[in-house]
């Protein structure tokens, strides 16, 4: 089965006006084999948790990390995703 690990992030201006983004939640989902659907049960968890209905009131953007569970074990390689808000384009990064 695949997991899915969603980050979620706010982007904030420092104190000198430069932006910076900080981590909001982490959400691990484990129920699908299909991203699009892993896209949705981890923007409806963060909105149960942070007790909003809309995602995008509490963050910009979210990061979904792609990976493979192996007898509990997650594999070390793992593609990542970035979800821009309202346009629902995901942009494939190449693993580190």
């Amino acid at each position: 089965m695949t997991t899915y690990v969603a980050r979620f992030f706010k982007t904030l201006l420092s104190s000198d006006g430069h932006p910076f983004e900080v981590l909001q939640r982490v959400v691990r989902v484990n129920q699908t084999d299909n991203v699009e659907d892993a896209i949705r049960i981890a923007e409806k968890s963060f909105e149960a948790a942070e007790h909003v209905g809309d995602w995008q009131l509490h963050a910009d953007r979210v990061e979904i990390s792609v990976g493979k569970r192996a007898l509990g074990v997650t594999e070390v390689e793992w593609a990542e995703l970035s979800v821009m808000p309202r346009s629902r384009r995901v942009i494939r990064k190449d693993a580190a």
